[in-house]
């Protein structure tokens, strides 16, 4: 019976986290993936310095989605939207972040 209470606390939990979004969880938004779907909105919001301040910062990372947001970063700095999306596809899949809550963020 505990278990099944652990269960359902989880659930909970889970399902008030995909409606809900709370300041801490927004400094937790990769800064970089953010900055390219920036750019893919409006390319004018982001500079060719920024974008390459985050190739770098992106190459220099040792992080679990390092690769996309670097592949991500050379796209938009060469000016591909459409690889600059799958890159960011690809960013959200393999960590399981919320796309959406990204999209909140850059409609602010």
């Amino acid at each position: 019976m505990k278990l099944f209470v652990n269960k359902c606390l989880t659930i909970k939990s889970i399902s008030i986290k995909l409606h809900t979004t709370t300041t801490k969880e927004i400094n937790k938004m990769n800064k970089h993936i953010l900055l390219v779907m920036r750019w893919l909105k409006d390319k004018d919001s982001v500079s060719q310095k920024e974008l390459e301040k985050i190739r770098d910062e992106a190459h220099a990372a040792n992080t679990h989605a390092a690769y996309e947001v670097f592949n991500a970063a050379i796209a938009s700095i060469n000016g591909s939207v459409s690889h600059a999306a799958i890159w960011v596809n690809e960013y959200f899949e393999i960590t399981g972040e919320y796309r959406n809550e990204y999209l909140k963020e850059l409609n602010k």
